[in-house]
């Protein structure tokens, strides 16, 4: 990434790419530093109602005591989807191309140069 678009870039962008999607897919377009740093966004936004479910529980009772399913279950899953359309619009749900392996060491005679 260059240093402009990293000094412009959302402080949250810069301290969430714990996975290093920038180092391995090098994203340099500024339209596709924006959808990384939403998705970034969504995906703090999903742990943090994450956390706060696992607090309060899948399951809340009204002041009735009626049973139901925690408000914050289906904000969190729709940041998780957002999320995962992201990436797969960024094009990050392949597997980087990436060497088969070491690379062969040379068979038979080879001349010995001093």
């Amino acid at each position: 990434m260059s240093s402009d678009l990293a000094a412009e870039s959302p402080k949250y962008l810069l301290q969430i790419d714990r996975g290093g999607i920038q180092a391995q897919y090098l994203i340099q377009d500024r339209g596709g530093i924006e959808i990384l740093a939403q998705c970034c966004a969504a995906l703090e936004r999903g742990e943090a109602l994450a956390e706060i479910i696992a607090r309060d529980g899948n399951v809340i009772y009204s002041r009735t005591g009626v049973p139901r399913n925690h408000p914050a279950i289906r904000d969190e899953l729709a940041a998780r989807a957002l999320v995962c359309r992201l990436l797969e619009r960024l094009g990050l749900n392949v597997e980087t191309i990436k060497p088969p392996g070491r690379p062969p060491q040379p068979s038979g005679w080879t001349p010995d140069v001093r």
